[in-house]
């Protein structure tokens, strides 16, 4: 069954393939539990918040019941201090307090529900505020009887306006009781959507719990292969140290046998007396004399393969001439190529300073690379080597 399971050649994976994709899950893994995590935080937020909302807006009407009392007051006290202009300006004050909290309680209903819930209030705002200019209308009544000593019409009236002193109260009861029941059903909603985060968490640590166990299988199984690949590796690390010994064994025994005839050619060369020899063979010789030390210098370098690989490869500091150096290109290729319809110009007329200090022997590779490349890609014309 495992071996079915973790048959990852079948699915043509890699190990470190594997392991980046257990590496993204993880990763989103970690993200979705942060996401998480993030979203109780805006919810405990958000419901901490909106019950202070909604207290507010309770205690607010709760204070207009206890306003709505002081209001109430004065019609019934006129009773026992007959004092019509004191129990006047008390009715007035109380409610100007009344309207002012009244207001304010208003603005905060706008500020802090939906349209839908505000348009209810609202209506329990405008019954309260109709039942209050009832009664207040009837305790100036009660004022204008008490004042002409007719006690039976203040009576009457300090029935109605007790009456209407209920009706404000039972409807802030009421809109105080509208905004509990929209509390309730908001902690509801949040209740559920905290129920519904702590089921996605369960999920993500059965993912995480399903990621740690196959990484432990897998890891067992990859042990295993890794110790068999380090074994391979030895082997190979020794073959290939024995191959780089037989490399410098052959390039040492080479050196000589190929340095040798080299040597002899270059004497041979410098033997030869050019006083003798008409302009052109001694120009022959010359070039000849020129490659073969360039030839020479290319041996040394292949032969030198060991001092590169382990980057100990130097670059010479000499002084040359630089116009004489390409003088001698030149003529060496205009005569290696006459078969070619191709004439081949130097200007050296910029150069304001022709010696230079650096390594000839790369300089001359570098330069012979460019012509090479410039006669292998070029049919007919001409060639112009400008040195500035």
């Amino acid at each position: 069954m495992l071996n079915k399971l973790f048959n990852f050649k079948a699915l043509k994976l890699k190990w470190h393939q594997l392991y980046y994709v257990l590496a993204v899950i993880d990763i989103l893994t970690i993200l979705a539990a942060l996401f998480l995590t993030q979203t109780l935080m805006n919810n405990y937020e958000s419901s901490v918040k909106e019950n202070r909302k909604m207290s507010l807006i309770v205690s607010e009407f709760i204070k207009l019941g206890y306003i709505a009392q002081s209001v109430n007051e004065p019609g019934n006290r006129i009773f026992d201090t007959k004092d019509v202009v004191s129990e006047t300006t008390a009715l007035e004050q109380n409610k100007l307090w009344f309207d002012t909290a009244f207001n304010h309680a208003q603005r905060n209903i706008h500020e802090s529900f939906s349209t839908e819930q505000s348009s209810k209030i609202n209506l329990y705002m405008q019954q309260i505020q109709q039942h209050m200019e009832l009664m207040v209308n009837k305790s100036y009544l009660i004022f204008s009887a008490i004042k002409k000593e007719d006690l039976t019409s203040a009576g009457e009236n300090m029935a109605a306006m007790d009456s209407y002193y209920y009706q404000v109260t039972q409807t802030i009861g009421d809109a105080s009781q509208y905004i509990a029941d929209i509390q309730n059903i908001y902690f509801e909603q949040q209740i559920a959507k905290t129920k519904e985060i702590k089921r996605y968490e369960i999920g993500i640590s059965v993912i995480v719990f399903l990621i740690i166990g196959f990484v432990t299988v897998y890891g067992h199984k990859l042990g295993k292969k890794l110790k068999a690949n380090a074994i391979e590796i030895e082997k190979a690390l020794v073959d290939a140290q024995q191959s780089a010994k037989a490399k410098e064994m052959f390039l040492a025994n080479m050196s000589h046998e190929i340095r040798t005839p080299m040597n002899a050619i270059l004497g041979m060369l410098k033997l030869v007396d050019n006083k003798d020899l008409s302009k052109d063979n001694a120009n022959y010789l010359n070039i000849a004399s020129s490659s073969a030390e360039n030839l020479l210098v290319i041996i040394n370098d292949i032969l030198n393969l060991s001092k590169s690989d382990n980057n100990q490869f130097e670059l010479e500091e000499l002084p040359f001439n630089i116009c004489q150096l390409v003088d001698a290109q030149i003529a060496l290729y205009r005569h290696t190529n006459t078969e070619q319809n191709i004439t081949l110009l130097c200007d050296t007329s910029q150069v304001s300073k022709p010696w230079l200090k650096g390594d000839y022997n790369r300089l001359l590779q570098v330069i012979n690379n460019l012509l090479n490349n410039a006669f292998k890609f070029t049919e007919q014309g001409e060639i112009k080597v400008i040195i500035s």
